[in-house]
């Protein structure tokens, strides 16, 4: 769980589920961030509740990220599907990103980070 402070209040957030594409707030988990701020954080009265939201995170299935063009328009980069781990994984896949805007030899092999990778998938196309 996280708390997110702001002048006007406070943001708790720290759930993910693996429900595919399943929009629907999952109240059970949206009561124990409220439960876990009273009991961690010692907080006795949470507020009053202004917005209850979600977000899908943009996961790829090997935990693996994409970074690389897009195969059909040469000036768009992708540099996502970073799990858990985007902000860990920033500094390096910024560095591979301006590498391969600029025309530099990468600093590592860009290799598995591509697009190719789901062509080796059987389960891609479905």
């Amino acid at each position: 769980m996280v708390l997110t402070p702001w002048a006007g209040g406070y943001r708790l957030g720290g759930t993910m589920e693996f429900s595919g594409y399943d929009d629907r707030l999952n109240r059970t988990r949206i009561d124990a961030l409220t439960g876990a701020a009273r009991a961690y954080l010692q907080i006795r009265d949470v507020g009053k509740v202004t917005e209850e939201w979600y977000g899908w995170r943009p996961m790829t299935f090997d935990g693996v990220p994409i970074i690389d063009r897009v195969p059909s328009l040469e000036n768009v980069v992708v540099a996502a599907g970073h799990n858990m781990l985007g902000i860990t994984m920033a500094p390096a896949t910024g560095r591979l990103v301006a590498e391969m805007i600029t025309g530099q030899i990468p600093h590592i092999d860009p290799t598995p980070y591509r697009f190719s990778r789901f062509r080796q998938r059987k389960d891609f196309d479905r």
